[in-house]
């Protein structure tokens, strides 16, 4: 991935209802500075729509950095309440 890029893990139940016209436009509406509320939204239309009660969503968008230093790593742009990432000591 590159700076800028963004990425979407989704269950086959979310994607085969919303498909890829509806995807692109949401994620360009949203993304990046709300990734979190893409999901929603996402979710939202798929369930507007018929989609089954167990979709999952989580979008990722690659932010560049503000300064040289935060350059190297992944930082969490939005984490959804339930997901537990478990942080090394660096």
């Amino acid at each position: 991935m590159r700076y800028g890029d963004t990425l979407l893990f989704c269950s086959y139940g979310l994607w085969n209802i919303a498909r890829d016209p509806i995807i692109e436009d949401i994620l360009n509406l949203y993304t990046p500075d709300d990734p979190a509320s893409a999901a929603d939204v996402l979710l939202q239309k798929a369930s507007d729509a018929g989609g089954p009660n167990n979709m999952s969503a989580i979008v990722v968008s690659m932010l560049q950095s503000q300064s040289p230093e935060q350059s190297s790593g992944l930082h969490a742009v939005a984490i959804p309440a339930g997901l537990h990432i478990p942080l090394r000591d660096a």
